[in-house]
């Protein structure tokens, strides 16, 4: 009981350790792009570049995220696919979505209603895994697709 008793104290202090030592990761939308089109389905893939400022490698566990487009949400997901990013450099992932085509049909027409900017959104929770524990961060990236005249 005691050793079971040490072991949860023991991890549990790994995680608030990881959260004081480690700098969080600065996560920017790149691009997003289409990966497969079908009569019955429309798949596309959007690229996040995770910047690593600590000094220690920064392994990505799992992604939980929603994309939306002109605020509508379009396709969301869970990216379980296992990623690093080496100490002190930026790492490109690329991450597929379902796009939920209804939505997508209703922002297009919002958006011809009233010509504005086009802002594509990606948020969500990512889970690390570090030498010195594991932590999870919060995040929310947003790229301008088609800027209003």
């Amino acid at each position: 009981m005691k050793a079971i008793l040490a072991l949860c104290f023991f991890l549990s202090s790994c995680t608030m350790v990881a959260k004081l030592v480690a700098h969080e990761p600065k996560v920017e939308l790149k691009t997003v792009s289409f990966s497969k089109l079908s009569l019955s389905s429309v798949e596309l893939a959007f690229e996040a570049e995770v910047e690593n400022p600590n000094s220690f490698e920064l392994g990505l566990d799992r992604m939980n995220y929603d994309v939306l487009l002109h605020g509508k949400k379009i396709g969301s997901g869970v990216f379980q696919e296992k990623f690093r990013v080496a100490a002190k450099t930026k790492k490109t992932v690329t991450v597929p979505f379902s796009l939920d085509t209804f939505a997508a049909l209703q922002v297009a027409q919002q958006y011809f209603a009233k010509a504005s900017n086009l802002d594509l959104r990606v948020k969500g929770k990512m889970d690390f895994v570090t030498p010195v524990g594991e932590f999870s961060k919060e995040f929310d990236a947003s790229k301008t697709l088609i800027k209003s005249k």
